[in-house]
């Protein structure tokens, strides 16, 4: 297999407070001309970092200024901080099946300290297997389409069309988990592109973005299977994030379903957790998991509506 670590191209936010362990970890990084190293001076600072700033990936220690690692990929992997499926290198003093339990808990990659020489290749295969859900993104203007699309790589893998009229085909090539159209485009608009998806797959969330919050006839274009209206004019961070949550809200349902279908409480509780971490490949399907484990442990029955709301607190 050939090696592509030289290749590696990301903005690496490190967060080491121990200068032997940065200083080898920066040696090695340094031989990586694509790879560009931020430093985080404090917890406050990594955490103001991670709020306000875009990263490729987090490599972080154990403990860093006295923040523990636990509570921190927790946070981030809520969504709450940052894109919740930020690849994540913990490098960590463990025994290698204590590192594996960590790093398969948490969604991350674990590296030894007496490894530091793969800090680049664990980066890059943090990076590389971040699962992130599939979105078709339609809009007739190329310009906008090429911008939304480079934003929402950081949480989605983005399929893109500028010709509405191709929109059905990928639809049924691709099977993506979310759809984001432009409502106002020539020849076909959101309303058409939507009633054909439908007939194609009534289950995956479709989303209209418009110049105004909701549209005039916002009650016809949701019988016609727009799952909702989004504004053009809403900050891209929040647009991503509202994308994020509309996808977990879906998988979560589909998990419920899958639950209901089975026929003991087990089997039901561990096919619901797989496929939400399936679908949706971050951390916060583990707060999914709980409600629905809490649901079938009180009375072995398949969890409602109420069980698989996930609040934003």
């Amino acid at each position: 297999m050939k090696d592509q670590s030289k290749d590696l191209v990301a903005d690496v936010l490190i967060a080491v407070d121990e200068a032997p362990m940065a200083a080898a970890i920066a040696e090695q990084l340094r031989s990586r001309p694509g790879v560009r190293m931020i430093s985080a001076a404090s917890d406050d600072d990594l955490l103001h970092r991670l709020e306000s700033e875009r990263y490729d990936a987090l490599l972080i220690s154990e403990q860093f200024h006295g923040l523990i690692y636990q509570g921190l990929i927790s946070l981030i992997r809520s969504g709450d901080l940052c894109a919740p499926n930020l690849p994540i290198v913990l490098v960590a003093d463990l025994a290698i099946d204590g590192l594996e339990e960590v790093a398969q808990r948490y969604f991350v990659k674990g590296l030894k300290r007496s490894d530091l020489g793969a800090a680049p290749q664990a980066i890059e295969a943090a990076i590389n297997d971040r699962p992130r859900p599939l979105l078709l993104l339609i809009d007739d203007n190329d310009q906008y389409l090429s911008l939304l699309a480079e934003h929402l790589e950081q949480s989605f893998r983005v399929v893109t069309t500028s010709s509405p009229e191709t929109a059905g085909s990928i639809f049924t090539s691709e099977k993506p988990d979310i759809v984001v159209s432009d409502y106002s485009m020539p020849f076909r608009d959101g309303e058409g592109v939507a009633r054909e998806l439908r007939a194609i797959n009534p289950e995956t969330p479709i989303v209209i973005l418009t110049a105004h919050d909701t549209p005039r006839n916002h009650i016809a274009l949701t019988k016609a299977g727009i799952t909702r209206f989004l504004s053009k004019n809403m900050p891209l961070s929040t647009l991503e994030r509202e994308l994020r949550d509309l996808v977990l809200e879906y998988a979560i349902a589909r998990a419920s379903k899958a639950a209901a279908n089975e026929a003991s409480a087990t089997g039901r509780l561990v096919r619901a957790i797989n496929a939400a971490r399936r679908d949706l490949g971050v951390g916060r399907a583990a707060f999914a998991a709980e409600r629905l484990k809490g649901a079938l442990v009180r009375n072995a029955a398949p969890p409602t509506d109420d069980d698989l709301t996930i609040d934003d607190e």
